[in-house]
């Protein structure tokens, strides 16, 4: 339970902070009306926000963070994108990246680890592009004991 807190605390620090994404001068338009979660496992709950398209709280304090932004970020490859989103993030290392096809379109998912107050936890960063519009979907889970659910995101994921 004490975990579950420690995250939950983690994750409103990077909501409060923006840190896990990019801040634009102007907020560009989101996405978020371009595409669908169907199903995710009932033990994670969506929490409304302002500046993101969603947010997930699942078990042991794990999160899901998506966000979207339309008309920015075009020239940037995914795997610079993904480099920033790391680097917004005290001692911060990319372990493992992947590009795949996501819904016919090049998306690179990149794992991680990074430090926020001292606490270490895991990161699953997927990012894509289409339709001039850049996605970042960002999963934060404990050290240890909780399962990721980015596969299960990806084949729960329409675009339409």
């Amino acid at each position: 339970m004490k975990n579950g807190r420690l995250m939950r605390s983690v994750v409103i620090f990077l909501l409060l902070s923006s840190c896990s994404f990019f801040a634009t001068p102007d907020k560009s338009p989101s996405a978020k009306n371009t595409y669908t979660i169907s199903k995710l496992p009932s033990s994670w709950k969506e929490v409304k926000t302002q500046d993101h398209d969603y947010v997930f709280y699942g078990p042991n304090g794990s999160s899901l963070m998506i966000q979207s932004f339309c008309n920015e970020f075009q020239s940037a490859s995914l795997s610079n994108l993904a480099h920033t989103t790391f680097k917004s993030l005290d001692r911060s290392k990319i372990i493992e990246q992947k590009e795949f096809m996501l819904q016919d379109r090049a998306a690179l998912m990149s794992k991680g680890e990074a430090t926020i107050d001292g606490v270490r936890f895991r990161l699953t960063l997927v990012n894509t592009k289409r339709n001039n519009c850049y996605y970042d979907f960002l999963e934060v889970l404990p050290q240890q004991g909780t399962d990721s659910i980015t596969d299960q995101l990806i084949k729960e994921l329409t675009f339409k």
